[in-house]
């Protein structure tokens, strides 16, 4: 079995976790422009503020259940692996928390 390079890996996992990084933000600017205009003429009623209340909850609900199932994705990662061998095994865990 070849084993990773350990500066490789870690090369890998940050260029995936600023992919990810820059998709969120790239996200939040043209949701942003896109709405901004909308934004103005909409009336601040019950209904709108309930529905900002809404999304932020299930932002940091999110959160929550993301940190959680990294958790849970690293536990699994058996420690007494030499380190080229579990630095493969960080970056599933990142991969897949991202996606969700």
């Amino acid at each position: 079995m070849e084993t990773a390079n350990p500066k490789l890996t870690l090369r890998s996992m940050q260029i995936v976790h600023l992919a990810l990084m820059i998709g969120v933000a790239l996200f939040m600017v043209i949701s942003f422009v896109n709405n901004a205009n909308s934004l103005a003429l909409l009336p601040v009623d019950e209904t709108h503020l309930t529905l900002v209340y809404v999304a932020c909850g299930m932002a940091v609900v999110s959160v929550i259940i993301s940190s959680a199932l990294f958790n849970n994705l690293l536990g699994k990662i058996d420690t007494s692996l030499p380190l080229s061998q579990k630095l493969p095994q960080y970056l599933v865990p990142i991969l897949r928390v991202g996606l969700y």
